[in-house]
């Protein structure tokens, strides 16, 4: 399945909501941005200026992602969840923001809540590697 272009934005724009929510850029978020940004063919003088500018953009406001069907907005939540783990830190802020996502993407709560639960795992695990997007041509 190719990722329609509107939702490609929405993906990146949507991880990148994560990846400040918790007022700083790790290495780990910046890591996942330019991979995904890559995967989604983001030019990368686009996504670095993106990512020095983060945490003062004025131009991403934090509203929830919606996309064109739930399954990708699952593969969406999956990846903002291991995202927000990376940097062994997972806030009430974010966990929020996920519920938001997902009922607007009409995303089932016992579905996101067990993938809220894996934070733990995901957290002393490398597996946050392993994105959801990649399996998206």
């Amino acid at each position: 399945m190719k990722i329609p272009a509107v939702d490609r934005s929405k993906y990146l724009r949507g991880l990148l909501i994560v990846a400040r929510m918790d007022k700083r850029i790790s290495e780990s978020d910046k890591k996942i941005i330019t991979n995904t940004a890559k995967h989604l063919g983001f030019s990368s003088n686009f996504y670095e200026e993106v990512l020095n500018t983060l945490l003062f953009n004025q131009y991403i406001c934090n509203d929830p992602v919606s996309f064109e069907t739930s399954y990708l907005a699952k593969h969406f939540l999956t990846d903002a969840i291991k995202l927000a783990c990376s940097n062994k830190n997972l806030c009430d802020d974010e966990i929020s923001w996920f519920k938001d996502t997902a009922f607007l993407n009409m995303v089932e709560t016992e579905w996101l809540e067990d993938r809220l639960a894996q934070c733990p795992w995901n957290i002393n695990s490398d597996q946050y590697s392993q994105l959801s997007v990649f399996s998206f041509e």
